[in-house]
């Protein structure tokens, strides 16, 4: 494992560093057994959703790689698949309207209430980042485990990386 984990930091951690996310947020389904292709198409629609109230839905159609929201996306498939989520802060929102925005419509999604009992749909501790390094570690330690099984855990098909970013 530990070649593994090198490789994934080589690979991966110095990705996530550079890419300097504001807030990580962990998302889980109540989906018995979600894929790992399910959990990537629930995600990129919460995605859509708050890209389209952020910036209106025609907007968002229209300038489709301006009006998105920066993201990376690790999807772990451990005893329930999950994600942990790596979020440029975006707008004039703070950071807890934007997590406010999340946990509605990834409820929303879900089909469940907010309420305490479904708390754990999103994971909310220590979600503004105060140091990459320790973030990029932990997302790097689950790449490590999906590179044994030969997958890859960063899920391209959900991330949004804007190429012309003032942060890069």
């Amino acid at each position: 494992m530990t070649n593994l984990y090198i490789r994934a930091q080589q690979e991966w951690g110095n990705y996530c560093k550079s890419f300097n996310a504001d807030l990580v947020v962990t998302l889980n389904t109540q989906r018995d057994n979600p894929t790992y292709d399910s959990l990537s198409k629930l995600i990129s629609s919460l995605f859509y959703e708050l890209e389209c109230i952020e910036y209106g839905k025609n907007k968002r159609d229209l300038y489709g790689k301006v009006c998105r929201i920066e993201r990376i996306v690790a999807i772990e498939e451990a005893n329930k698949t999950h994600a942990h989520v790596l979020i440029r802060q975006y707008g004039s929102k703070t950071s807890e309207e934007i997590i406010e925005s999340i946990v509605l419509v990834w409820h929303e999604l879900n089909k469940t209430k907010v309420v305490s009992s479904n708390s754990y749909l999103v994971s909310l501790e220590d979600y503004v980042i105060r140091d990459n390094d320790a973030v990029s570690t932990y997302v790097t330690k689950d790449v490590a485990k999906q590179l044994q099984k030969g997958k890859d855990v960063i899920d391209l098909k959900s991330s949004f990386i804007c190429k012309h970013s003032n942060k890069q």
